[in-house]
């Protein structure tokens, strides 16, 4: 009887501990999510900041390249 009683109380702390260990797990891969979410966002746009860059950059070059030629021609 005591024996049984306490396999009871065993197993359902162990579902309780259960339980919790998935909340934890889940909460904590919710907050990691949201974190990986931002990061990714952040390194998107500094990609896309960087190309912006590099695509006026070499837009400038290519037309300062063009006055250059014109100049040298004269």
């Amino acid at each position: 009887m005591a024996k049984e009683k306490i396999t009871r109380i065993r197993t359902k702390y162990n579902k309780l501990s259960n339980q919790t260990i998935l909340n934890f797990h889940l909460r904590f891969h919710v907050k990691h999510f949201k974190e990986d979410f931002k990061i990714k966002k952040i390194l998107i746009l500094k990609q896309q900041y960087k190309n912006d860059f590099y695509i006026n950059r070499s837009i400038i070059c290519s037309t300062w390249n063009i006055k250059t030629i014109k100049l040298s021609l004269i």
